[in-house]
């Protein structure tokens, strides 16, 4: 299980903030799994996967809504309800981490390319 330790702070528009419990993953063996055999986090919780430019959806049991980041933790994609049994999604060539999230309940439409996250231990 993880220890949901982090907020990770979106700024959606001039009035507007996202704010998202996360958990972050940073050893290899966390990287790798992801939320793999892990239960759905809930609504206003995350996993943010560190180091991290693609992932799949092999062995997942629920869909996933992810959120590329590049290095200075700004959104290069957003992916809704990624279905379990994908091998390969993509961040592009500038993502360096993603934030996983059990799907639907992220404003997505919202979390636009270029949207600046802030993380606080």
């Amino acid at each position: 299980m993880f220890r949901y330790t982090h907020t990770l702070t979106f700024q959606l528009d001039d009035t507007r903030l996202l704010v998202v419990a996360a958990a972050r993953a940073s050893w290899v063996h966390q990287r790798m799994r992801g939320l793999l055999f892990h239960p759905a986090p809930p609504k206003g919780h995350a996993l943010l996967i560190e180091r991290c430019g693609s992932v799949h959806t092999l062995g997942m049991r629920y869909p996933l809504d992810l959120v590329f980041l590049d290095r200075d933790r700004r959104v290069t994609r957003v992916c809704a309800d990624v279905r379990p049994g994908r091998l390969f999604v993509h961040g592009g060539a500038r993502a360096a981490s993603v934030l996983e999230a059990a799907a639907g309940w992220l404003p997505l439409a919202l979390l636009h390319k270029g949207a600046q996250a802030v993380i606080q231990p």
